[in-house]
């Protein structure tokens, strides 16, 4: 997944494999950009970090001693104080902006660990929230993130994985918002199915399947259910919709659904 400059996005996964396919080129896009690299580890070793730019034939160490890469605890940003308050994150992401700007990089890239959040620090029931207001830091462009979650520790993060303009899950599921459609490309199964229910709770009406290589029921019945859900009036409208997803739709009836309006993909 390429993150482009001025969002806010995010990664979930099952191993350390899958992860690093993911950082690994968010963090290398960053040098390609000459954007300063911020890494945020709840766990992960200095030296493993920098092996995923060394693997892409990027000097690490030279990144390192020029400032161009730091290497920093989750908690020391997060959890300072012991506590977990979003306006202090905000203020603190605002500063190592201006400080990366003011020592001439395009911006800051930055990528965290989010598994501090699950061991009961005081505030962290507020983390949907901030992963919803942080968006606005985003809009002038000079800051993009990633956010990593770990579903080895997550029981279940679907509403905060909503709350980024980027999602990218562990199987080749990718969803993006932009202009108020959520594209959805790769392969969506049911993996993914509590984040696609999360993201159209969270006001995702437009859905545009165009780029799916593959769908299974579970991912197809998250919608429907979604839609379901939706107040009288609302509808959940799915565009250039596979004919896959339209088979699935004929044969269980669920295309008959008062909430749901499925618009077919014209055959090339």
């Amino acid at each position: 997944m390429q993150v482009d400059d001025g969002r806010h996005a995010c990664c979930y996964y099952d191993d350390d494999a899958q992860r690093d396919v993911v950082v690994g080129q968010f963090l290398a896009d960053g040098v390609a950009r000459h954007q300063r690299l911020l890494y945020l580890s709840d766990g992960t070793a200095p030296e493993v970090v920098a092996r995923l730019l060394d693997a892409r034939g990027i000097d690490s160490a030279a990144l390192l001693r020029s400032g161009g890469l730091a290497v920093e605890p989750a908690a020391t940003a997060y959890l300072a104080g012991g506590t977990f308050d979003p306006d202090d994150v905000k203020d603190l992401v605002r500063v190592r902006v201006h400080d990366a700007l003011a020592a001439g990089y395009a911006g800051l890239r930055v990528t965290a660990e989010m598994g501090w959040a699950t061991r009961g620090a005081p505030g962290t029931e507020r983390l949907d929230e901030y992963e919803r207001d942080v968006n606005a830091l985003f809009d002038e462009g000079s800051l993009v993130g990633l956010c990593q979650y770990d579903r080895r520790v997550f029981d279940s993060a679907a509403v905060a994985l909503a709350c980024h303009h980027e999602v990218c899950g562990s199987a080749g599921f990718v969803a993006s918002r932009r202009n108020g459609t959520m594209r959805v490309a790769g392969e969506v199964d049911f993996n993914d199915s509590d984040v696609l229910a999360a993201c159209i709770a969270a006001g995702d009406l437009d859905v545009d399947l165009a780029d799916v290589a593959f769908v299974d029921i579970a991912a197809v019945r998250a919608l429907v259910s979604a839609a379901r859900r939706l107040p009288a009036g609302a509808a959940l409208v799915l565009r250039n919709v596979p004919p896959v997803v339209e088979r699935l739709l004929a044969l269980t009836g669920w295309g008959a659904t008062p909430q749901l309006r499925a618009e077919v993909r014209l055959a090339r």
